[in-house]
């Protein structure tokens, strides 16, 4: 009778076969790193957590700061990449490196303020973020010009919906959706180029629909709970 395999044979077995991986993705065919995406799940202890997730506190605070270290770095090693490359480089910052330096910081610290904080600061964070960030870029773009001005009604809008879901939750967090719904048509249906659209679905129309959902989701929790 077959011996169930071990927690340390399956990471030993795991860690393997991504080796493997990676090799054939930088030889072969990049696709051959999607493999290396199963082992990364595995090893956070999202799955199986049995089998990866720390066994003790000592093991989960190692992690803990093994993840944090990792995080930053990546980042690091990303920042110094652009830097490097945008130096003597004027024009528009590609479609691939604006998501490269937005996304990371934005899962790590929303997700953080998510699971510590609570949902609905988290969703909060996001619109204030979001609103400031669209407002401010749109003035340095275009300055106090007609274009500028109009442009920067969809980071006052926010801003709005925001300090309105900071009253009432329920009023806030369905603003959010709406508009976070209103903006996936929109961009597909604009003359934009097709990264530009990616573009703007994910650093726009993502954050607003996490956003209503966050803020939402923790209204109707505390309702259900009464």
């Amino acid at each position: 009778m077959s011996r169930p395999l071990s927690s340390r044979g399956i990471r030993a077995g795991a860690f393997i076969l991504s080796i493997l991986a990676l090799f054939a993705g930088l030889a072969f065919s990049p696709y051959w790193l999607l493999l290396l995406l199963p082992f990364l799940f595995l090893k956070s202890g999202l799955g199986f957590p049995e089998k990866f997730a720390p066994r003790d506190e000592r093991e989960l605070l190692l992690n803990h700061k093994i993840g944090h270290a990792a995080f930053f770095a990546t980042y690091a090693l990303i920042l110094l990449i652009f830097i490097s490359q945008r130096r003597h480089v004027s024009g528009d910052v590609p479609v691939e490196w604006v998501l490269l330096l937005v996304l990371p910081p934005g899962f790590y610290f929303f997700g953080d303020l998510a699971f510590v904080r609570g949902l609905r600061k988290a969703g909060l964070a996001i619109g204030w973020a979001l609103g400031a960030f669209w407002l401010l870029f749109t003035l340095v773009s275009h300055g106090f010009t007609l274009e500028g001005l109009v442009e920067s009604g969809i980071g006052g809008g926010i801003l709005l919906t925001t300090f309105l879901a900071l009253k009432w939750p329920a009023l806030g967090g369905s603003l959010f959706l709406l508009e976070g719904l209103l903006m996936i048509p929109f961009f597909l249906r604009s003359g934009l180029n097709a990264s530009t659209k990616f573009l703007m679905l994910v650093i726009l129309a993502l954050p607003l629909l996490l956003s209503g959902i966050f803020i939402l989701s923790e209204k109707l929790r505390d309702v259900a709970s009464r």
